[in-house]
């Protein structure tokens, strides 16, 4: 969401906000000494835009580390916004279950740093291996299934790999049905013939949806799952939906399983898709 949060206690309280304030470069420099600073308002793909723009920026030549961060604040006026799309409210969040009604807001940062392979520095913890993005433009708040199949499919060119390749999905899973549906849909179609297919989990059920900063959220649990061998579930499913059946959802406990290669799934809202795919550190 930006700078909404200012702009909210400026305009409800009378905050002192001046027009440099409504940009994080301000802020970053100030406490970081930041000199360059880009700002991504892609819905809830926004960090995996910007770990996009990252990685093309080492691959183009222009930087050799870039810190990519997903932050977004519980704002009234989103609050509020998002309480009219859904039609009932949640007691939680509970994506591919048939029980889903809505997605409940979380709130959280999250942050990683890409580097030029061979700069020096700390042992990396994985490699992203390709992002691809696109907004389809489909519908203001409804998923289209060919805008999602679409950003998968290039996901897994761009990367050199193929569905069977795929050992984890860190599933969008937002628990609205309509979101849940059509991405157990698309999925169910990539995956046909891969084998007993990757293993899927959905973080949200546990952090609920932390929106803007999501994508990264769950890229960074899935280097956790390749580091530990282990998968978390998604909490509180019991019944998943007919269009999730036959896909590896992790349930009723979190799955042991060596994980090499993750996708990781962000849909926003307008159809602003994007997918990563990370490869464990060799």
């Amino acid at each position: 969401m930006r700078e909404q949060r200012s702009a909210e206690l400026w305009w409800t309280r009378g905050a002192h906000v001046g027009a440099s304030d409504f940009h994080f470069g301000g802020a970053l420099r100030a406490a970081f000494g930041a000199a360059t600073t880009y700002t991504f308002a892609n819905a809830c793909s926004a960090s995996l835009y910007a770990l996009g723009m990252a990685t093309d920026m080492i691959e183009m030549g222009a930087a050799d580390t870039v810190v990519v961060a997903g932050t977004d604040a519980i704002t009234e006026s989103a609050f509020g916004t998002l309480d009219r799309v859904q039609n009932e409210t949640p007691e939680a969040l509970r994506p591919f279950d048939v029980s889903h009604k809505g997605m409940l807001m979380g709130e959280g940062a999250v942050a990683v740093v890409v580097r030029r392979a061979g700069t020096g520095g700390p042992a990396p913890q994985a490699r992203v291996r390709a992002v691809s993005m696109n907004c389809d433009a489909h519908h203001a708040t409804a998923p289209d299934p060919a805008g999602i199949r679409a950003a998968v499919l290039e996901a897994h060119e761009r990367a050199g790999v193929r569905a069977a390749d795929i050992d984890l999905v860190m599933l969008h899973g937002s628990g609205t049905p309509r979101n849940d549906e059509t991405e157990a849909a698309v999925l169910a179609e990539v995956f046909r013939g891969a084998g007993a297919g990757p293993l899927m989990t959905a973080i949200k059920s546990m952090t609920g949806h932390t929106l803007g900063g999501s994508g990264l959220l769950s890229l960074v649990m899935a280097v956790q799952a390749m580091r530990r061998g282990t998968v978390p579930p998604v909490l509180g499913l019991t019944e998943p939906i007919p269009e999730a059946a036959g896909l590896g959802l992790v349930r009723d406990g979190a799955a042991a399983a060596p994980v090499a290669m993750a996708q990781i799934d962000a849909f926003g809202f307008g159809g602003i898709n994007a997918v990563a795919i990370v490869e464990a550190a060799r």
